[in-house]
Parts: C-alpha cells; sequence; structure tokens
C-alpha cells in the first residue's frame, strides 16, 4: 500500500525527525536504519516503534473498546450532546481558513466529519488502529485525508506544517498535556490556528495562534 506523495512530505520518523521514503515493505528513513509498517488499509504505524508508557494504556484501552465507543456516539442522548457541542465548536470555527489540517486524537474522524468541505488536506493520527481504521471507512470516498497510527506526544510530523490543528474530545486522554500542546504548537505554521472542543469540566472549546 502506497502513500500519496502530498501526505509523504509532511511525515518525519518519531525518532530522527528525518524525512521518510517509501519501500516494498512500508516506510524507512533515508538511510534506511528505521522501517515502519504499513497496514493493509493503509495506515503508517509509527506507535509499534516509538509510544511513550501513557499512549500504550490508551492504546490497550481503545483497541478494547472501540466498537461499544463507536456504537455510543450513535445513542440518542450521546447525539444531542455532542450536537450541543458542536454548536459551540462551530460557532468558533465556522468562518475559518482551514487549509491543510491535522486532526490529533482523531478517533472515527470527527473533526473532519464535522467540518467536511471545509478542509482542504487532512491528515489524521491517533493511538489506536481500530479507530483509525473506523476513520478510514467513514471517510473513504475522500482522496483529501490520511490517517496515521502515532503517539501524539511524539508526533511523526514535520515543524510549521498545518494551517489548522483540531483536537475533538482528545485532550483529557493525554496526562502529558504540557507536551501535547507542545506538539500542536510545533507542526502548525506561523499564524496556523489551533481549536479544540472537550466534554469535560477542565476544557470547554477554543482556539489559539501560533506565532
Amino acid at each position: 500500500m502506497q502513500i500519496a506523495e502530498k501526505f509523504m512530505t509532511m511525515l518525519r520518523c518519531p525518532l530522527s525527525g528525518a524525512p521518510l521514503q517509501q519501500g516494498d515493505h512500508g516506510l524507512a528513513s533515508r538511510d534506511g536504519s528505521l522501517h515502519y509498517r504499513i497496514s493493509p488499509s493503509g495506515v503508517p504505524l509509527f506507535a509499534e516503534h516509538f509510544c511513550t508508557d501513557d499512549a500504550k494504556r490508551q492504546q490497550a484501552h481503545f483497541e478494547k473498546i472501540a466498537g461499544i465507543y463507536i456504537n455510543n456516539l450513535g445513542y440518542p442522548h450521546t447525539q444531542e450532546y455532542s450536537a450541543y457541542l458542536d454548536r459551540a465548536f462551530l460557532d468558533i470555527a465556522a468562518e475559518a481558513k482551514l487549509g491543510s489540517t491535522a486532526e490529533i486524537c482523531c478517533g472515527s474522524g470527527e473533526a473532519f466529519r464535522l467540518l467536511g468541505n471545509k478542509v482542504g488536506t487532512g491528515l489524521g493520527i491517533d493511538i489506536s488502529l481500530s479507530m483509525l481504521e473506523a476513520a478510514k471507512s467513514s471517510l473513504r470516498d475522500a482522496d483529501q485525508y490520511c490517517f496515521v497510527q502515532g503517539d501524539a506526544t511524539g508526533l511523526p510530523l514535520a515543524d510549521n506544517l498545518f494551517d489548522s490543528v483540531f483536537i475533538i474530545g482528545g485532550i483529557h486522554h493525554v496526562n502529558d498535556r504540557q507536551r501535547l500542546f507542545q506538539e500542536v504548537f510545533r507542526i502548525l505554521k506561523p499564524g496556523g490556528r489551533f481549536y479544540w472542543r472537550e466534554p469535560v469540566s477542565d476544557f470547554s472549546s477554543g482556539a489559539g495562534c501560533a506565532r
């Protein structure tokens, strides 16, 4: 399975930060010392080599409950509450020029589905392969998206890359929030925007700008 060239230019080795190249058996560093598999559906598997203990716990949790979690999103009470949060979120993001967009802790691609055609090129990253497979399935007819397995505190992405970064309900899953936010602003272009929405009491919805 080959990764489109427009997405290859975005990807970096999470261990060295170096560019990657495609080969017969996945992705590799230019010197050939590091290799990363690609799943049969086309998801680069960076978490197999770089993953904090905290991310491993989240990975095990979501691999176990992915089906239940996705089914829960379809329950009427969940949809009603999500619609309330979505309205608050879209009040902030509705007029944004999103351009190239990353969705961190993307799960089943909630931000991409919510924003629709406003997203130009979208790259989603999550620790759970099961959730990424659900995202790919729900957006299978849209070639502007790529999904990658990786740790949100060590993103396999280049610096100063995205016009917009989104996190929908993922911040509370990451204990090292300082490192998470450092990574968000590392991958944003100067002047790029970070948007978030959280279903917990210490976060709601908001936006920030990279200098």
